[in-house]
């Protein structure tokens, strides 16, 4: 049986860039804040404002500043209805967080092995009132196609996020390791994410064995119709 959807989108347009632009990073802050707000109840609007900021220029500087740090591929989706954006993700070659040199010294080493990094989905989110009509797989579906199909892939879940997490199960993705961990570099110390006197968020690391297997799932999905804008 189809599924209905008790919203069909209409003028659905997805615009991929292969930078880290400001214009993402906006959307990112306020479409953010509203996604999580929404998909995690049992955290205060202060603790999620710890993670997305709306209108701070600053921490879309920030953020900006830091994703400019990664070499190797990036890309990029923000989709609009209208002219409304409704969705984004961005992702990149999962290289790790660390010097210039030490990436490409790192890469290179994956070359001469024949092991290619990880198409990592650093962040996805959609406006809650659009949620649940395939937009989100849609744009999986473009953000991974400029990747090497054979690489894995992989992305992060907070547990307590459990309708993102299934979700993310349904696009073939599985839990490595088993269980969710304490992302905390410090047990007994401030949480990573959402500040000083939050509890303290587990979390979980997903990988599919190809960016082909997540795509394949996909297709077995349904997907408004939209058009695709290259930037």
């Amino acid at each position: 049986m189809k599924r209905e959807h008790m919203y069909q989108p209409t003028d659905l347009t997805i615009v991929r860039n292969h930078r880290p632009v400001t214009g993402l990073f906006e959307v990112a802050q306020t479409i953010g804040f509203e996604a999580w707000t929404k998909r995690m109840p049992n955290r205060s609007k202060t603790e999620i404002e710890n993670v997305f900021k709306p209108n701070s220029l600053k921490a879309i500087e920030k953020l900006q500043k830091n994703t400019s740090k990664k070499i190797g591929r990036f890309v990029s989706i923000v989709a609009f209805q209208g002219d409304q954006p409704i969705g984004y993700a961005w992702a990149s070659d999962d290289v790790g967080n660390m010097s210039h040199f030490k990436q490409r010294t790192k890469r290179m080493a994956g070359k001469i092995s024949g092991k290619k990094p990880y198409a990592w989905i650093a962040q996805i989110n959609v406006l809650p009132d659009y949620q649940g009509n395939g937009i989100g797989s849609a744009v999986v579906d473009e953000l991974l196609k400029p990747f090497d199909q054979d690489q894995k892939a992989s992305s992060y879940v907070f547990d307590e996020n459990q309708l993102t997490l299934q979700w993310f199960k349904k696009l073939g993705f599985n839990p490595r390791p088993a269980e969710p961990v304490d992302p905390n570099s410090d047990p007994n110390g401030p949480d990573l994410y959402f500040g000083d006197d939050a509890k303290h968020v587990l979390q979980w690391r997903l990988e599919s064995p190809s960016v082909t297997n997540v795509r394949q799932n996909i297709a077995k999905r349904i997907l408004p119709e939209y058009v695709v804008e290259e930037n």
